[in-house]
């Protein structure tokens, strides 16, 4: 006879971390899922390579990335949600 295991509830998965980001950071963040170099999504984004490296560079914090790949596996699993957040300034 087999040995039964104690019965164990499901376990839960952590709920996704919600990470805010810039709409332009978010144009980044969808040319890095996509496989594309930082000079490649300069020319789709009619940006300078250096300025897609410096979105890069302060997205990363705010994913709880360590690098492009973590921050592609990160959002495309699920585990970071990206909310892009209203820059627009508004006069009174």
């Amino acid at each position: 006879m087999t040995p039964t295991r104690p019965w164990r509830p499901p376990t839960l998965l952590p709920a996704p971390h919600v990470a805010s980001i810039t709409a332009r950071q978010a144009d980044v963040l969808a040319g890095i899922c996509h496989g594309h170099s930082n000079r490649e999504i300069g020319q789709r984004l009619f940006m300078a390579e250096d300025s897609i490296k410096t979105l890069v560079r302060r997205m990363l914090p705010e994913l709880g990335a360590r690098t492009r790949a973590h921050a592609a596996a990160l959002v495309c699993s699920g585990q970071v949600v990206v909310q892009v957040r209203d820059n627009s300034r508004r006069d009174a």
